[in-house]
């Protein structure tokens, strides 16, 4: 999802929301320097991990949690009805990804999203044996056992110092 000028809401196979105007990604500029711009000036972004893309939940899940999100900020009075906003969220910022480099390379053990790890725990073993070890204390994110080879094996994140909230 992102937003363009005027406020527009771009999210691939989004339902139309009353009052929101929808486009596609491929009609606005350049995301990367508008990104930039945004950080230069103390902006930050966020992704929200709503479902898989065939999931048909997926789709509320992304409205309800955009509402929550944009009311813990304070940018919005949008109805508490839709979700709870936890009173003190845990914020991780992805530090790095790992790839698959071969068939063979495979996980110690079923790893789930937020599993916590400490610096040079054994994560995984190449195809070769050699460990593949937590680069520090942190978390695992979004392992996937049967990525493909040169593709995504799993994210590390650590506790982000960033405070949420009106003003912050």
């Amino acid at each position: 999802m992102s937003a363009g000028p005027g406020g527009d809401i771009a999210c691939a196979g989004a339902r139309q929301i009353p009052g929101v105007r929808s486009r596609t990604q491929e009609s606005y500029g350049n995301h990367e320097e508008d990104r930039n711009v945004g950080r230069s000036r103390g902006g930050y972004g966020v992704t929200l991990e709503c479902g898989q893309h065939n999931d048909p939940n997926a789709v509320d899940v992304a409205y309800r949690a955009i509402h929550a999100a944009l009311r813990h900020l304070g940018m919005t009075v949008a109805p508490t009805s839709l979700v709870e906003t936890p009173a003190a969220p845990q914020l991780l910022r992805l530090m790095s990804v790992t790839d698959r480099h071969a068939e063979g390379d495979h996980f110690v053990r079923e790893w789930a999203t937020f599993d916590r790890v400490w610096r040079g725990e054994p994560v995984g073993l190449r195809a070769d044996g050699t460990p593949v070890p937590a680069p520090g204390d942190g978390f695992i994110i979004f392992p996937n056992a049967r990525a493909q080879v040169g593709t995504e094996w799993f994210y590390f994140a650590v506790e982000s110092d960033r405070r949420l909230g009106a003003g912050a």
